[in-house]
């Protein structure tokens, strides 16, 4: 059930959030505000990892961050370390790793450092919660 609220409200904010997720956004940070302060780490770094891939130069344009599919991520004080995330695109799931840190209050990425690794099987997306 929790993960199911999760992944409903990961879609709320990303809609909510693009295209403007670099500029402060009133109606994004009154929802990331309500959150429990853990989940808001892991949202404002799953957006703004979106927002960045999306504008990279890469062929990925995500549509879902998943932080913890692989393995949970590592929070320590302001930083948010994920090296078994999942990122959707083009509707397929790929392997990601990063490294978030953020403002003590978890509304504002400071530094963010990422890498799209392989795509993941799809007979394995069952395995890991990941979804078409």
């Amino acid at each position: 059930m929790i993960l199911a609220r999760r992944i409903v409200l990961a879609a709320s904010l990303v809609a909510v959030a693009f295209p403007t997720v670099a500029a402060p956004n009133g109606r994004l940070d009154a929802m990331l505000r309500r959150l429990e302060p853990e989940t808001r780490f892991e949202q404002v770094c799953d957006i703004e990892l979106m927002a960045r891939i999306r504008a990279d130069s890469s062929p990925f344009r995500p549509d879902r961050v998943v932080g913890g599919a692989l393995e949970p991520p590592h929070h320590e004080g302001a930083v948010l370390t994920g090296r078994g995330a999942a990122l959707r695109s083009g509707g397929l799931w790929y392997r990601l790793s990063f490294e978030c840190r953020t403002t003590p209050d978890h509304m504002r990425v400071l530094e963010l450092t990422y890498r799209v690794g392989d795509a993941i099987p799809e007979e394995a997306w069952g395995d890991y919660g990941l979804w078409r």
